[in-house]
């Protein structure tokens, strides 16, 4: 039994159906209004386990992002500064992203290319149904690894476009006061840009 499932919520519910669903079983299955039922405190407390378990791995995945968005920057703020001569900072790193972001783009259509390539070579063999062919395997394999490449490659494209997005709002910031802000990554206006970015 899954934490969604002791709740009565699938797992791509949002933040505020889990809360409500918790609200909801809480206020039922709370001890004060079982004080005859021996098993309501258990209840109950499954209840708060599986909420609690929820947010914990909300909580963590939200900051294991925003690291990755935040060390993005960095990188990039820091390479900026390195090379000199940038009279604008923030334009230069967002410049620098956007060259990633496109190379990004070019190996995410290299991946379809391969792996639509390798659904279409498979179709071909599907006369050969009933006769053992080892190349479905490979196939398979090929287009598998070409799902789980694209799947990377537009995560890194979401950190990428919440850092670009976030830049733009430091574009009045000097650069001390640019490393300041990410030092304290996890601001609201960043946790908006990478939210909004998805």
């Amino acid at each position: 039994m899954t934490p969604y499932s002791v709740l009565g919520v699938p797992e791509s519910a949002t933040d505020e159906e889990v809360r409500d669903a918790y609200k909801r079983l809480a206020q039922a299955h709370h001890p004060d209004r079982h004080p005859d039922d021996p098993h309501a405190g258990l209840r109950f407390q499954i209840i708060k386990e599986a909420y609690e378990s929820i947010l914990k791995v909300g909580i963590t995945e939200q900051s294991r992002e925003d690291n990755e968005v935040r060390d993005i920057m960095l990188s990039a703020f820091t390479e900026v500064l390195k090379r000199g001569g940038a009279t604008r900072p923030i334009s230069a790193c967002v410049k620098l992203l956007k060259s990633g972001y496109d190379n990004l783009n070019k190996a995410y259509e290299e991946a379809e290319l391969g792996m639509n390539t390798a659904k279409k070579v498979k179709a071909s063999f599907r006369f050969m149904k009933d006769e053992p062919n080892p190349l479905h395997g490979l196939l398979d394999g090929l287009v598998k690894k070409g799902e789980e490449r694209m799947a990377d490659l537009k995560r890194q494209r979401l950190r990428l476009d919440a850092a670009i997005k976030t830049f733009k709002d430091y574009a009045d910031l000097a650069p001390d006061q640019v490393f300041q802000q990410l030092g304290q990554f996890g601001s609201a206006s960043i946790q908006g840009n990478w939210t909004s970015s998805r």
